[in-house]
């Protein structure tokens, strides 16, 4: 079983994966980037023609908290960014 709670399916047939994003936020995460390298990626992301996520980037006092922790603590940042 995986965290989500689906089964996991045959190897070959990764559409099911398509399911399980549908339920999840759009999130980049990056580490190991100058703050440079950080800003050209998010930059150029829109050449990528995908839907456009919340980007996060590792820091040391969020390293030791927990996923689901760190995915809503990220979306409300990226909720307040892009709201008019």
């Amino acid at each position: 079983m995986l965290s989500c709670g689906c089964e996991v399916k045959r190897r070959d047939n990764w559409a099911w994966w398509g399911e399980i994003a549908k339920s999840l936020p759009r999130m980049c995460f990056l580490s190991g980037l100058t703050g440079e390298e950080m800003m050209v990626f998010i930059d150029s992301f829109p050449e990528s023609g995908l839907e456009p996520p919340a980007f996060a980037a590792l820091v040391p006092n969020s390293a030791d908290k927990p996923l689901a922790e760190l995915i809503e603590e990220i979306m409300l940042d990226h909720e307040m960014l892009v709201s008019p």
